[in-house]
């Protein structure tokens, strides 16, 4: 058993995942029988995937397919109660899954923060904490604890915590909801290649990209380098956001396509978190181009 194991430190009610769960682990070795990870969410503890399960190519080194400390989602393929040993696959798993899984994860890490700094301000521990107060909420409501907090923080209160929570607990609770919550949006920019080489030429962009503003008035599009172009989206439900940035993308490609040698690909979405430091979220073509930004103004249309 892995000695940073604490079942004590696990996001939810359950000890282990259930069959078919997608999860966050972080690879901490790789042995004989396939890579060893670590899951977050369940106290750390170690899980195994065997190296059939890594990919559904060959794999010619190990070592640089998958290193010590990277992080991943994988799918849970089998479990054993009773001696706590979790199987996983991460070939299984699709690009959807991933960012499924990893905006469900970010939502626990966030509401787990919040319970950490609560129960240790509150003098009782962070699983006495969730088990009073929060894993309910996983199982009594359809929406993550981080949407009802974060609902809460803004004052609409789908749960009130005035109604559980104690009278001494309550105060260092809305104080730490306040400065967790404060900064929750993030900034998501896609990135799409349009060309028109046809007789309406650039005519056919811009005509095409007036259409898509006017549908998406929540997303800006600017010029990155001809003849890609950035969507930019600044919100706080990532999930959301990531498939309304590919839809504007996707309606971009359908438009262009109606003029005569009109075409589009969409390269990548990434997510700009509060550090500033650019996350893939979801990747379609290897390679990124590292031109600077300039703006698609009025001036262009």
């Amino acid at each position: 058993m892995n000695s940073e194991y604490n079942p004590n430190k696990r996001f939810y009610r359950k000890i282990l995942p259930n069959i078919n769960d997608k999860v966050v682990c972080k690879c901490i070795n790789i042995s004989y029988d396939g890579c060893i990870v670590n899951l977050p969410e369940y106290g750390n503890i170690s899980a195994l995937i065997p190296y059939k399960e890594l990919s559904k190519t060959r794999i010619k080194n190990i070592t640089s397919f998958i290193k010590k400390g990277k992080t991943f989602i994988a799918e849970v393929i089998n479990i054993d109660s009773d001696k706590l040993y979790v199987d996983l696959s991460k070939k299984s798993v699709n690009k959807n899954e991933e960012i499924e899984a990893e905006n469900y994860y970010n939502k626990s890490k966030r509401v787990n923060s919040v319970i950490k700094r609560v129960s240790e301000l509150s003098n009782i521990s962070a699983i006495e904490f969730y088990d009073k107060y929060i894993w309910n909420l996983y199982d009594n409501f359809e929406q993550h604890p981080d949407d009802i907090l974060y609902n809460y923080y803004n004052s609409n209160k789908i749960c009130n915590f005035a109604d559980i929570l104690p009278t001494e607990i309550m105060n260092h609770f809305n104080n730490v909801i306040s400065k967790t919550y404060s900064n929750k949006k993030v900034n998501l920019l896609g990135k799409l290649s349009i060309t028109c080489i046809g007789i309406e030429g650039i005519n056919a962009i811009k005509n095409t990209l007036n259409k898509i503003a006017n549908e998406y008035p929540n997303i800006s599009i600017s010029l990155f380098s001809t003849p890609n172009y950035i969507y930019q989206l600044y919100d706080d439900n990532t999930l959301d956001n990531v498939n309304l940035v590919n839809s504007a993308m996707n309606k971009t490609i359908e438009y262009i396509k109606e003029y005569m040698d009109g075409d589009g690909k969409i390269i990548e979405i990434c997510k700009l978190n509060n550090e500033n430091e650019d996350k893939l979220i979801e990747n379609s073509l290897l390679e990124n181009d590292s031109e600077e930004k300039s703006e698609y103004s009025d001036d262009n249309k």
